[in-house]
């Protein structure tokens, strides 16, 4: 997404390239422009979005017909996931995309929904943005009592939750509440979404998954 190989893409000659302007720079859009790839460009920030963007794509490929069963099963999930968390207290999440710099997500944050439904209240809900970048002071005044690390790639969870761990003061480290989850699962915009949400679900509210049996 960061720095895609244009030469790889031409290579392969694709109908149509999927890009999306929260990763992909404008020069990347100008170049890919020159060298006459079409593209279309996503974006999502509910997860309604996500969902109606699966049905674009189904068009846009040719499958139309493949996007009602699978949004249908994806909408089916997700509520199963409420239903789970319905009557549980709300957990004041701290999610950390990027360790260094840190980033977040804010009030138009896509994974701001997601720990909502999965039961949570995420501490930084407020900040303006998608997805800001916020000192390690700011977010320790905010007394999380759960922190999720997203994994990226090779896991470096260790590396990571260790800065975390030295902060004796915060609520989630007092109480040994600092959990990983695979990034691929909740920050692309694909079915996998879903995926991401019952992981959320269940590490944010074991308690509440045991009880109900409800998310995978």
């Amino acid at each position: 997404m960061l720095a895609p190989s244009l030469e790889a893409i031409v290579a392969l000659r694709p109908d149509v390239a999927i890009v999306t302007d929260e990763g992909n720079s404008q020069a990347t859009f100008d170049q890919l422009g020159r060298l006459g790839v079409p593209m279309y460009t996503v974006n999502a920030h509910r997860l309604d979005d996500v969902l109606t963007l699966i049905a674009r794509l189904g068009e846009l490929t040719g499958r139309p017909e493949a996007v009602g069963p699978l949004v249908d099963g994806l909408r089916a999930r997700v509520r199963r996931v409420v239903e789970s968390v319905r009557a549980v207290p709300r957990t004041r999440v701290l999610y950390v995309l990027w360790p260094d710099p840190i980033i977040v997500p804010g009030r138009d944050g896509l994974i701001t929904e997601l720990i909502e439904l999965a039961g949570g209240a995420s501490v930084t809900a407020d900040v303006a943005g998608a997805y800001p970048r916020l000192g390690l002071e700011a977010l320790v005044a905010l007394k999380p009592e759960m922190i999720v690390l997203a994994r990226h790639g090779g896991d470096q969870t260790r590396t990571v939750r260790a800065t975390w761990d030295r902060l004796r003061t915060v609520p989630a480290i007092r109480a040994g509440r600092v959990s990983p989850v695979d990034g691929a699962l909740l920050h692309r915009y694909g079915p996998r979404i879903v995926d991401g949400l019952e992981v959320l679900a269940r590490v944010i509210h074991p308690e509440a998954h045991a009880a109900a049996g409800a998310v995978r």
